[in-house]
């Protein structure tokens, strides 16, 4: 299993939840203990309190990027490329896309969407895609978005179609 989560925070706490958390502790419920983390984190975090919190068991198979997620495919901090050189299609590979800003998760999308080989790599998908839509425009900040629900669910549906198991985040 690989595991490439794309807005981390800490392991078990920060502003978006603890999804390295939830992440493990369900692979490791499903019977699954070794898993490869990818995490990327723009948010300058404390390097030694992201530590603190990795399990021992996790550390050896633990990636941290405390740096932004770049969607230029050209750059070495572009995550896809990390998984590109980190995985085979055999192998089952877990992403999640969450990284509050709606402009580069787009790009991020896109390169899935447009890239057979890239999206080929990777098994299940969670987005939280920040859309126009009337309940979450005070969180989001979305109001003056021209994307909506009904294309997140296009997404949804064209990443299913072609084996990606693909849902909303949170």
């Amino acid at each position: 299993f690989c595991n490439h989560d794309l807005g981390a925070s800490y392991y078990t706490s920060g502003g978006g939840g603890t999804s390295q958390k939830w992440f493990i502790d369900t692979l490791s419920n499903h019977g699954y203990k070794k898993v490869e983390y990818f995490g990327w984190e723009a948010k300058p975090l404390s390097a030694e309190k992201v530590w603190q919190q990795v399990p021992d068991h996790l550390k050896p198979h633990y990636r941290w990027m405390n740096i932004p997620a770049n969607p230029d495919p050209a750059s070495g901090d572009n995550p896809w490329n990390f998984l590109k050189a980190n995985v085979k299609v055999e192998d089952y590979v877990i992403v999640k896309l969450d990284i509050d800003n709606t402009p580069i998760e787009a790009k991020f999308m896109e390169q899935i969407v447009n890239d057979s080989k890239l999206s080929a790599l990777i098994d299940e998908m969670f987005f939280e895609h920040h859309v126009n839509v009337n309940p979450m425009n005070s969180y989001w900040h979305t109001q003056k978005e021209t994307t909506y629900l009904s294309d997140s669910y296009d997404l949804m549906v064209g990443l299913r179609q072609r084996g990606i198991r693909f849902h909303g985040w949170p």
